[in-house]
């Protein structure tokens, strides 16, 4: 191949390339595009679910003041019979009840105040991960959604044993103050007495962000995981869960 040749087939690279790069480049700056108008668009979405919860708190507050009214009775000379319903505590905070309805999948919301950290809680029975991709709606999003093992089990191996733990309590507390007369978990390390254990798991099911659906009775021997949480001053974020029986 002459020098000529040689000049137009570099020519002939070089515009293959420049054209593979426009091809490449234009592919990137649809797929960022995509991507965070994806990104802006889930974003939204969170905000406006946030704005319905804060609107349905409010609404409820609302509906709790006037209920707090003091009642004028009216007489009549006919006495009008009352029929007495039984009392059913509601298992769904008012606030949440329409989102519920909308998705039976939410089990909880959680908010940091002062960050961008305030979203719906997720769990599945089917499918553990099924809201690692997809929204409220149930649909297909990069973004996901918080959500909740549903196994609710810890695996913990010593050097002389495999274990599985059931979940009891997940909650939030702090490290209190020595004079500061209220429940301390981190203070529990073995029950001496049967009551002692049941005033431990009683106080720490109250405290827990869900029911996970697990007792501990007295016997059972317990775990508890504790983490640092920055949501309050001196928070812990904390797990105790009781120890599965071997199989044998």
């Amino acid at each position: 191949m002459d020098a000529q040749g040689v000049l137009i087939m570099k020519k002939n690279i070089r515009s293959i390339i420049k054209y593979l790069s426009g091809i490449i480049f234009v592919c990137c700056v649809i797929y960022l595009s995509v991507y965070f108008i994806n990104g802006y668009k889930s974003q939204k979405d969170i905000e406006t679910l946030a704005k319905r919860l804060k609107i349905a708190e409010a609404l409820h507050q609302q509906q709790t003041i006037v209920s707090d009214l003091p009642v004028v009775e009216a007489t009549i000379d006919d006495e009008v019979p009352t029929l007495e319903l039984p009392e059913v505590e509601p298992t769904i905070l008012p606030k949440f009840v329409e989102l519920h309805n909308e998705n039976p999948d939410l089990i909880g919301w959680i908010n940091i105040e002062d960050t961008k950290v305030d979203y719906p809680v997720m769990q599945t029975k089917e499918d553990n991960e099924f809201y690692l991709r997809r929204n409220f709606e149930k649909e297909s999003d990069r973004g996901g959604l918080p959500f909740l093992d549903n196994r609710s089990t810890i695996h913990f191996d010593t050097i002389y044993e495999e274990s599985e733990y059931e979940i009891v309590a997940v909650f939030l507390s702090q490290i209190y103050k020595v004079d500061d007369d209220v429940f301390k978990y981190y203070k529990f390390f073995q029950a001496n007495t049967e009551k002692e254990y049941n005033d431990f798991i009683d106080n720490v099911k109250n405290l827990s962000l869900y029911d996970t659906g697990i007792h501990a009775e007295y016997g059972d021997q317990l775990i508890t995981l504790s983490t640092c949480e920055y949501s309050n001053e001196n928070g812990r974020f904390a797990i105790v869960a009781r120890k599965k029986a071997q199989k044998k």
